[in-house]
């Protein structure tokens, strides 16, 4: 099981995420003014960050392995939202920059961004499936003074 614990910073709207994996890996979470003091990614920038490091990912490890000449990736991500609230994504578009060291095989290329985005990332799977389910439990706690 993955595990992410947010803690608030005591300002604000301002949280930090982080993994006990990394211990020293934090991203800064916050929303612009006026709700919050912008001083962090919004909690929907960086589910569509991860969804651009997921396939992303996927897609340097798929077109290595067909030994495409990839120089350079960059995935860039957009998300539409809704106007109501929760104001879930209704579309997200994908576009992949690359530059090659040579000339790849563009139905190759093709293929693996395909599978990139469809077959091997579980960010995007979670996102386009629906079918996660959301629980949530309560646990207090005693600070130390």
């Amino acid at each position: 099981m993955r595990s992410v614990r947010v803690d608030w910073s005591g300002e604000g709207l301002r949280f930090e995420a982080g993994t006990e994996r990394l211990p020293g890996a934090r991203i800064d979470v916050d929303e612009p003014a006026p709700l919050g003091g912008d001083r962090g990614m919004m909690p929907t920038e960086l589910l569509l960050g991860a969804l651009g490091g997921c396939v992303g990912m996927n897609a340097v490890a798929l077109l290595r392995k067909r030994k495409q000449p990839l120089a350079h990736l960059a995935v860039h991500v957009e998300g539409e939202q809704a106007g109501e609230w929760p104001k879930a994504f209704t579309e997200i578009d994908v576009t992949f920059e690359l530059a090659w060291n040579g000339t790849p095989d563009d139905e190759i290329v093709g293929v693996m961004l395909d599978r990139a985005v469809h077959s091997y990332c579980p960010v995007g799977a979670t996102i386009a499936s629906g079918q996660a389910v959301v629980r949530h439990h309560r646990k207090d706690v005693v600070l130390d003074a």
